[in-house]
């Protein structure tokens, strides 16, 4: 069993930029048990989008996610955005519109952009207890509308404890969120599960914590990222922004420096359960 979901927040922790819009329907009506990406059709910051949602008369999404990767809020997680052309999937699911890096036919994105969606995906399933993030093919045979997907989705065995995928495209006659995105969604699925699954814990033996080594360290940099694994390749948690405290670093294991090469450095897992840091960014004290 999962722990018990909770009740909907206002925001993810990872949102950078607020600018709130009327489009919505005050508050949902129904669990958040759905998760809908979206592409917004151009290429766009978030502060971009979050004015076109905040202009717009009629449309909106919960999140949007720039070109670059930056997250921001237009609908909170309390309320129902109107996005995928249906109430009944909006009134389930977070809804996240991402900028695209080209145009048709194939609407690509960003792999900022996609590192975003991963991380705020797994940041969802943390909050509100999902194991793991489930998305069905739809065969060509059902029919695009509201009717006909929501009663193909009754049918499926989605695990009570699994946060579905659903497609615009699956209640619209539209390409959204484009042929590039639909295409890497297995993978960008069995990244997400990934990083859920890695932040689980296994806890170890009393004796084998007594033996650890702790290592003290402060912050050597302005801004240093905190990320859920040993590398660039996982998801940021937080920023330890002008950072003074004296830091506990109960494990290092060796991790990618960067996304453009392969160079391994050493990383430090934080005592606090935050995540883990690059050492180099590190002095000891």
């Amino acid at each position: 069993m999962g722990k018990e979901k909770k009740m909907s927040r206002a925001k993810s922790g990872l949102t950078k930029v607020v600018k709130l819009t009327d489009n919505c329907t005050k508050p949902r009506n129904a669990k958040i048990s759905r998760i809908t990406p979206h592409c917004i059709a151009g290429k766009m910051t978030a502060e971009a989008a979050l004015t076109f949602f905040k202009n717009s008369t009629n449309s909106s999404a919960n999140y949007v996610i720039g070109h670059g990767g930056k997250i921001g809020l237009s609908v909170r997680e309390t309320d129902r955005a109107w996005t995928t052309s249906s109430g009944k999937n909006d009134n389930k699911a977070i809804t996240v519109e991402i900028s695209n890096s080209a145009g048709a036919p194939n609407w690509p994105m960003s792999e900022e952009a996609v590192d975003a969606f991963v991380a705020l995906t797994v940041d969802i399933c943390e909050y509100y207890g999902f194991k793991k993030v489930v998305y069905y093919e739809k065969p060509m045979t059902i029919a695009i509308g509201e009717e006909a997907t929501e009663k193909w989705i009754t049918s499926l065995d989605v695990p009570k404890d699994a946060l579905l995928v659903t497609l615009h495209r699956w209640y619209k006659n539209k390409a959204c969120p484009g042929k590039w995105f639909v295409k890497r969604l297995p993978e960008v699925v069995s990244r997400i599960n990934k990083e859920i699954k890695s932040t689980k814990k296994e806890e170890k033996p009393a004796t084998e914590k007594a033996q650890s080594s702790e290592t003290k360290v402060i912050v050597t940099v302005s801004a240093l990222n905190v990320r859920k694994g040993p590398g660039v390749d996982y998801p940021i948690t937080k920023v330890l922004k002008n950072d003074k405290e004296v830091r506990t670093i109960v494990d290092k294991k060796k991790g990618l420096a960067s996304r453009s090469s392969k160079n391994m450095i050493e990383w430090g897992e934080l005592k606090s359960g935050a995540g883990w840091i690059a050492m180099k960014h590190t002095k000891k004290v």
